[in-house]
């Protein structure tokens, strides 16, 4: 059986990016995350693309009690507090290769903008985080593949998901402070502990710790910390 088909056939798009919902990216548009990006012009017009950012960094030490009838100057009967230092960012340019056909392609240049953009926005995010893992393209900036920098538990040693999640809350619980838990979306899966934030938009665990599961973190091919060894099992646990 045959059949004949008249004209051309119908160009339709689809299917559009969506952009992942609890991603880096989208974090950062949730107050509760306590995640930013800075972007490259401030409030002010004042533009930022070439020299980056230096952080100035709240106090990181926990809070102590003091007894107020102890002898001595209030001084001398307190600590000194941890030194304080000033973190910097060199700017960091996303971008997503199109590959375009005037001929294949009769779009017009506003309508053809139109969809890079809309891939980029669905991408955007692992990118970043994929760079913040790996700090490939800027090593001087801070990322959780830095060694000198992170604290890793368990000695490196490959543990279950459940048994990782409650040493990063261990090690969330020194700072006093809420943390955050970066984690690949296949991790994500065995964790039954978490919960969904339908008021803010974000992922916690029972202790609120707010948990990024980025796909950016997925493309990693057995990463390790500087200095460490891939992990047959889970990824080895980073506390930064």
């Amino acid at each position: 059986m045959s059949s004949v088909g008249f004209g051309p056939l119908a160009r339709i798009d689809g299917p559009r990016p969506i952009p992942p919902r609890y991603g880096l990216v989208q974090a950062a548009t949730a107050a509760a995350a306590g995640v930013s990006i800075i972007t490259d012009v401030d409030a002010g017009g004042r533009e930022r693309w070439m020299n980056g950012v230096e952080l100035f960094p709240y106090p990181s030490d926990v809070a102590s009690s003091w007894n107020a009838c102890a002898l001595g100057t209030y001084r001398q009967d307190k600590n000194a507090g941890s030194s304080v230092t000033n973190p910097q960012f060199d700017p960091m340019v996303m971008y997503l290769p199109v590959t375009c056909d005037g001929i294949k392609i009769p779009f017009d240049d506003d309508a053809y903008r139109q969809r890079a953009v809309a891939a980029f926005e669905a991408k955007e995010s692992a990118g970043i985080a994929r760079e913040f893992m790996r700090g490939d393209e800027l090593p001087l900036n801070p990322n959780l593949g830095n060694s000198a920098a992170l604290n890793i538990l368990n000695s490196g040693v490959a543990t279950s998901p459940t048994n990782g999640l409650a040493l990063l809350e261990w090690a969330i619980a020194q700072t006093g402070s809420m943390g955050l838990i970066h984690l690949t979306p296949s991790m994500l899966a065995p964790l039954g502990q978490i919960k969904w934030d339908t008021d803010t938009g974000v992922i916690r665990t029972p202790a609120g710790s707010v948990i990024i599961p980025d796909a950016g973190y997925a493309h990693q091919s057995g990463f390790a910390p500087t200095g460490g060894t891939k992990a047959s099992g889970m990824r080895k646990l980073l506390a930064a």
